[in-house]
């Protein structure tokens, strides 16, 4: 996976070979963008939270689709996981208020 860290705490993803996209979680506020670019199954990862109570905002254009499995610490609104089409932009939402042992989740999209 490769990382890239500017100032505005905007952290751009790539997925590894295992496909699996870490967010590392190593500030209170942290922003992550990912483009997903080859059709194999990914995961959706968090860790580092540590002692942080986290608001976490993801982008995610989803290039070429695939299945997503999402970190199982996340609760969905309504319990309602997102799901995505191709060539389209979502944003996911996610807070932490017990340092990373849980978060709530919402979705928006698609533009």
């Amino acid at each position: 996976m490769r990382n890239s860290v500017p100032n505005n705490n905007l952290v751009n993803l790539e997925c590894s070979a295992a496909n699996v996209y870490t967010l590392p979680v190593t500030l209170h506020n942290m922003k992550f963008k990912i483009a997903n670019t080859d059709a194999n199954a990914k995961t959706i990862s968090l860790t580092n939270a540590g002692s942080l109570d986290t608001e976490i905002s993801l982008r995610f254009n989803m290039k070429i689709v695939a299945t997503l499995t999402f970190d199982s610490k996340i609760t969905w609104k309504d319990g309602v996981t997102p799901s995505m089409s191709l060539g389209k932009v979502y944003y996911i939402y996610l807070v932490s208020c017990d340092a990373g042992i849980s978060y709530q989740g919402t979705w928006t999209g698609s533009w």
